[in-house]
């Protein structure tokens, strides 16, 4: 399939997945999906992620590397396409986050 380089897997440190979360000023969430889940570093800082809600709200992902979808299923997700730029589900989230690694940012 792709060797790894192609597949440009860039992991989204713990500190950034955090902050990441708390830039929803809506934080009623009712479906989210992440377009590009990698290892699942940001669905694991889902801030509704803890034994402490009664109700989860459904987290979908989108993975190029299907050797990532096993990993991505344990952590209670639903792999729900390979490609996001052929994805054509987009209505149906309340919310989407993805790390855009690659593109210059400046974190402070």
């Amino acid at each position: 399939m792709f060797q790894n380089d192609e597949l440009q897997f860039y992991p989204t440190p713990k500190s950034l997945a955090e902050r990441a979360w708390a830039k929803f000023k809506n934080r009623a969430f009712c479906r989210v999906l992440e377009p590009s889940a990698g290892d699942g570093a940001l669905i694991k800082e889902y801030p509704h992620w803890s034994e402490s809600f009664h109700y989860r709200p459904p987290v979908d992902a989108i993975e190029i590397d299907i050797t990532k979808h096993e990993a991505l299923r344990k952590l209670g997700v639903d792999v729900v396409g390979i490609d996001f730029l052929e994805f054509q589900s987009a209505p149906i989230y309340s919310h989407c986050i993805l790390n855009r690694a690659g593109i210059e940012f400046h974190y402070t």
